[in-house]
């Protein structure tokens, strides 16, 4: 497997691209968030507050848990995805508990260059989807925080003021709660019959009070 320069090695390499998707994912939430009407056209400048907060908040815990990096990271015996030699299998379809393609969907990009080039073709798919779903959630979250109209997912109580869960849609968005690893040919580009909620509490239930 040949490595880039900046790669000391194999590790390095696969931890690298994890990364590279988790920042994707981020990006994607980032300009879906800020492109919305509540951001561009918010009155008074609030929902652009709390969009901005909820996506420094979604980094932080992005960061502190080193993006994940330890997923592609056959040495990580805590959260690797893959096996103890670098072998990944396909979870199959976003619904299912498995890979139809028994024995068939599987790769080593440890093992060669080749085997790296077409592990790119391979995806984390989120069974409840990032754009159809997650995002949209969380625009109506924050809005509701905005007009001052939340409800606690908690204990159902309805408040004017109360917080999102940041580490809620965090879960969802880039952790294998949410995220499965799949061959393309298991990577269902419809719409999956899965949802994301609004994650907002009230004073009494918050943990972390992430934005108020």
């Amino acid at each position: 497997m040949r490595l880039e320069p900046s790669e000391k090695t194999k590790e390095h390499s696969m931890s690298k691209r994890v990364k590279e998707r988790m920042r994707g994912y981020y990006y994607k939430t980032k300009s879906a968030l800020q492109s919305s009407e509540l951001y561009v056209h918010s009155k008074n400048g609030r929902g652009k507050k709390l969009i901005d907060q909820f996506l420094l908040d979604l980094r932080k815990i992005l960061e502190t848990n080193k993006y994940n990096e330890g997923y592609f990271n056959r040495k990580d015996k805590v959260v690797r995805i893959c096996n103890e030699n670098g072998l990944f299998q396909c979870g199959g379809l976003w619904n299912k508990n498995k890979c139809s393609y028994e024995g068939e969907h599987v790769i080593n990009p440890y093992r060669s260059r080749e085997e790296r080039i077409i592990f790119q073709t391979w995806n984390l798919d989120h069974k409840i989807e990032l754009s159809r779903s997650i995002t949209p959630n969380i625009l109506q979250a924050i809005e509701r925080l905005s007009n001052g109209d939340v409800k606690c997912i908690s204990c159902e109580r309805d408040t004017t003021q109360g917080y999102i869960e940041t580490d809620r849609y965090y879960l969802q968005i880039f952790t294998r709660e949410n995220l499965k690893l799949v061959h393309i040919v298991c990577h269902y580009k419809g719409k999956h019959d899965a949802h994301s909620n609004l994650y907002t509490v009230c004073g009494k239930c918050s943990g972390v009070k992430s934005i108020e």
